[in-house]
């Protein structure tokens, strides 16, 4: 095992006070469909029994990935059901204020995020993996809009 004579200190903290989302009855429902479709067709009633019996939190993570673009600006994904990539970000200021709101076409993972381009991967409605691009536009004022097209 190798050690890295390294340091770790803050370099900024930004509070996103967004309030938290109860777990519903259908978001359960969602994420157990989510989970036992990808199973083998043998195994799906079994994971739809386990999955069932599986205790829920009271509330969703508020992200559900986090990606920092080369402008320095951190990008939130808020936490979507079912579980997995959604298609709404938001962008915040230093100041925990609403720089900028994103919202992508298809749901998708963020693989890159460059100062024109999110690049990122979704599937389609046969469960293929298909590789997205798109333009960003970022905005001159200090209003918050949608960038991606």
């Amino acid at each position: 095992r190798m050690r890295w004579p390294c340091s770790i200190r803050s370099i900024r903290s930004i509070a996103c006070r967004w309030p938290r989302r109860a777990v519903s009855r259908g978001d359960r429902d969602a994420w157990v469909e989510y989970f036992s479709r990808r199973a083998p067709g043998e195994l799906r009633a079994e994971l739809r029994r386990v999955f069932s019996a599986i205790g829920f939190p009271d509330s969703l993570p508020a992200y559900h990935d986090i990606e920092l673009d080369p402008s320095g600006y951190i990008w939130l994904q808020r936490y979507e059901v079912p579980f997995g990539p959604g298609r709404n970000w938001t962008v915040p200021s230093p100041d925990g204020s609403v720089h900028g709101l994103i919202s992508t076409p298809v749901p998708l993972n963020v693989l890159e995020i460059t100062d024109t381009l999110l690049i990122g991967v979704g599937r389609n409605e046969y469960d293929e993996e298909i590789v997205h691009l798109f333009r960003l536009a970022r905005p001159d004022a200090d209003e918050p809009r949608s960038v991606c097209s």
